[in-house]
């Protein structure tokens, strides 16, 4: 089976991968590439200028690889966590944990700002801190001690990227 037309389904190029969908060598399609015998092969998408290496790996290993040596991601979660912000001194700084569901410390999270936080209140960032964790850090730039005046629970909408590795 090789290309053969124009209006063939796919073909396999010079290394034995099967491209599928490409009606040539150099058409948009996707990719099967040949692995060691035993393995999952990896699925590219290809086109006419560009390449796209995505590899879909076994769960044991991690789901999903972006690039050949990008690592291995087995999972992108979302939720939303009620939260209370910390009182803070003047020019202090302080953190909440919130409850994330699935979160692990091998996680990368991304957090929203929630709308309704207050002007003196500044996000300074985010990580996971343990199983089902994330904690969320706060800096207060005004002159005076804030927390009170204001709602002081929000929902903190986050999104968490989870690595076997």
């Amino acid at each position: 089976m090789g290309y053969t037309s124009t209006n063939s389904l796919g073909h396999l190029n010079t290394k034995g991968d099967l491209v599928a969908g490409a009606t040539a060598p150099n058409r948009n399609g996707v990719r099967l590439v040949a692995t060691a015998t035993g393995t999952m092969p990896a699925v590219e998408a290809v086109g006419d200028d560009t390449s796209v290496d995505l590899r879909l790996l076994p769960a044991s290993t991690g789901g999903v690889q972006i690039g050949s040596s990008g690592t291995p991601m087995n999972q992108v979660i979302r939720g939303a966590s009620t939260f209370v912000y910390p009182a803070l001194a003047a020019n202090a700084w302080g953190a909440s944990t919130v409850t994330a569901t699935g979160v692990s410390t091998k996680s990368i999270v991304s957090v929203q700002v929630p709308s309704s936080m207050s002007t003196n209140y500044v996000m300074t960032g985010a990580y996971a801190s343990g199983a089902d964790e994330i904690t969320v850090g706060f800096l207060n730039n005004a002159a005076s001690t804030q927390g009170t005046g204001f709602s002081t629970s929000d929902v903190l909408r986050w999104a968490a990227f989870n690595f076997n590795a």
